[in-house]
């Protein structure tokens, strides 16, 4: 029943258990979603059809079990241990989404593949400062906010490779798919980097040094994924006669 929201199967909920159960439910979709992609198989959670709130963004001191009603979250511009799980949720959301349609028996129209890379872009905007790569040195961060950087970072790109990677290489023959080329590859490349950016943290001293599970067969597999589509890219600009200027 974790994927029902308490606030609608009745009273004996308590606001403490209420919580508690939201925090089970998203955490569990997460897991589900990261087993399915990496074994490639449909996730079991999707199929379901939860209307189960987002933890609030509060810290444990803010309620207990003897609380009567929860406080008015802090906002999601305030660091609490529930951020990373409620923004990584929001994520999981629209990539839960993309995982479906690309495991459908039937090709997804262009037009559900441009509607969820808006909505995968809604969300990705929203991304916590403290959550970005790009605007960060790892030197004086702690390992799990540096994983929880990588982890947002990689899921998001996984994602956009994921939606666009039927479409990508049809765009030579087919212009009107030019963006999913373009983006296709972007992240693609930019996941790339990212292994370059871990490798290097879980060197002997870096940030990573002591985490280095971060770089387990779940992770390689995104790396791998996107091995692949610059290769395929690579093969195809060969077999057009596309010159590398042009590729560029």
């Amino acid at each position: 029943g974790l994927h029902r929201d308490s606030s609608k199967v009745g009273r004996h909920i308590t606001p403490f258990q209420g919580e508690m159960r939201r925090r089970m439910w998203h955490h569990l979709v997460q897991i589900d979603l990261l087993s399915s992609y990496h074994i490639g198989l449909p996730g079991l959670t999707q199929a379901v059809e939860s209307d189960t709130q987002y933890p609030s963004n509060l810290r444990d001191e803010d309620f207990g079990e003897d609380s009567t009603e929860l406080p008015d979250p802090r906002p999601d511009s305030e660091f609490t241990p529930m951020t990373y799980t409620r923004y990584k949720s929001k994520l999981c959301s629209v990539a839960g989404k993309i995982a479906t349609i690309a495991n459908r028996l039937t090709a997804a129209s262009y037009n559900e593949v441009m509607m969820l890379d808006e909505q995968l872009q809604a969300v990705h905007l929203e991304t916590p400062p403290f959550f970005t790569l790009g605007s960060h040195t790892f030197i004086t961060d702690s390992s799990e906010r540096v994983v929880r950087r990588f982890s947002i970072a990689m899921l998001y790109l996984k994602s956009r490779c994921l939606l666009h990677r039927s479409f990508l290489l049809r765009a030579k023959e087919h212009p009107e798919y030019a963006f999913s080329r373009r983006v296709g590859l972007e992240a693609a490349m930019e996941l790339l980097k990212c292994q370059s950016m871990v490798s290097e943290a879980a060197l002997p001293g870096g940030a990573l040094s002591r985490d280095r599970w971060f770089l387990s067969s779940l992770s390689m597999h995104d790396f791998l994924l996107a091995a692949m589509i610059i290769y395929m890219s690579v093969m195809q600009s060969f077999e057009f006669g596309i010159s590398t200027e042009d590729e560029r």
